[in-house]
């Protein structure tokens, strides 16, 4: 396993544990219960409108208080799909890797994942603020243009990212409402 897949299950595993502690008042049980699965969804993927007028509604304000003091959470709003499904996935793992079975896979948690995204409607933003255009990839495709087959390699490398629309995303888990990938 690579060092930054170590590190990130290490980010997860304090972010989970902190959250636990603060939406709980214990520490993160294993293996978790599904109860807490459809919490730490609840917490994460809010609506923002709904908030507006239920400040009861979504992670409430002293687990959020608590993750931001500890320097755990720093962006304003619900968590993205990907973060939360991230971190489902590390959780999911972590459990795995101590002999556990845990209900990730339930009906429960992957319908609750599913509909708050979708109630949710948050428009996917790009990952980066300079995304490779057509014009870039036109430019990137001149520099290798021979016939050598370190050339061909490249086009065909540069071509298969640029339609795919990049690489894969991480973990392969948690994934709820896709198919297999």
């Amino acid at each position: 396993m690579g060092d930054n897949t170590l590190r990130a299950l290490a980010s997860d595993l304090g972010y989970l544990e902190a959250w636990c502690q603060l939406a709980t008042g214990s520490p993160l049980p294993w293996p978790a219960p599904e109860s807490l699965l459809l919490k730490f969804v609840a917490h994460h993927l809010w609506d923002p409108r709904k908030r507006a007028e239920d400040p009861s509604h979504g992670i409430p304000a002293e687990v959020e208080a608590g993750l931001r003091a500890g320097r755990m959470l720093r962006a304003k709003g619900p968590h993205s799909p990907e973060t939360v499904r991230r971190r489902l996935t590390s959780w999911s793992i972590l459990t795995r890797w101590r002999g556990l079975t845990g209900a990730f896979d339930g009906p429960s948690p992957k319908s609750a994942f599913r509909l708050a995204v979708r109630a949710n409607a948050r428009p996917r933003q790009r990952k980066s603020k300079k995304a490779v255009t057509l014009s870039i990839l036109a430019q990137l495709l001149q520099t290798c243009f021979g016939e050598r087959p370190v050339d061909l390699r490249d086009r065909a490398l540069l071509l298969t990212a640029f339609a795919s629309g990049g690489p894969p995303p991480f973990g392969s888990g948690f994934v709820a409402g896709r198919g297999s990938r």
